[in-house]
């Protein structure tokens, strides 16, 4: 493309000096693009995505002289009663030899956990890679949430695959996390257990 269209565009001058298929290019692409970086689209693009959705889960939390917050706040507390208590019971992470994941193939993982008092549509389980750079700092390459195979007396399976979109030599680990449908963000609760 760069050979054969930009850079003949870009040098291809008429009879007054003027690169008329190069103008007509960045004609196109501003019409095309700009309304996609107007005022209006930034302001329409956070009403809907972040003050609505705001403003609707104040009035949630508000409602019924603050209902929901005590509701949240209680479970909060129980959560944190009972954190400590999770065991791994055993764990299968499907790690590569050499910890070489090829690009395109599928790794299986699975853990057991005895979450004891814990209600199984509370917990969250997720396997993460990722790699150190050049400059020593961890980029994030993939993540994946473990399905609930089975949950007995405390007792739950969990399982997941994982299929990274590059090759390489990653870290992993096991996240564990607490779930619950009123939080706005998994990262809402401090709560959080890493197993490697």
């Amino acid at each position: 493309m760069l050979e054969y269209e930009i850079v003949p565009a870009f040098y291809s001058y008429n009879e007054e000096g003027i690169p008329v298929e190069w103008i007509s290019y960045i004609k196109n692409s501003m019409a095309k693009i700009a309304p996609e970086f107007t005022m209006k689209r930034q302001i329409d693009e956070y009403f809907n995505k972040y003050y609505i959705k705001l403003w609707e889960r104040n009035k949630k939390i508000a409602g019924n002289n603050f209902e929901k917050a005590r509701e949240i706040a209680a479970w909060k507390k129980k959560m944190t009663e009972e954190w400590d208590k999770i065991e791994v019971l055993n764990y299968n992470f499907g790690i590569p030899p050499d910890n070489f994941y090829k690009a395109g193939h599928e790794y299986k993982a699975e853990i057991f956990l005895n979450i004891n008092n814990i209600p199984k549509e509370n917990m969250g389980v997720e396997y993460v890679l990722a790699q150190v750079t050049k400059s020593g700092e961890y980029e994030f390459i993939a993540s994946r949430e473990f399905s609930l195979v089975s949950c007995k007396g405390g007792k739950c399976l969990y399982r997941t695959h994982i299929t990274p979109e590059k090759a390489g030599a990653f870290l992993y680990g096991i996240r564990i996390f607490p779930k619950h449908p009123d939080l706005t963000h998994k990262q809402d609760f401090y709560l959080l257990r890493w197993i490697d």
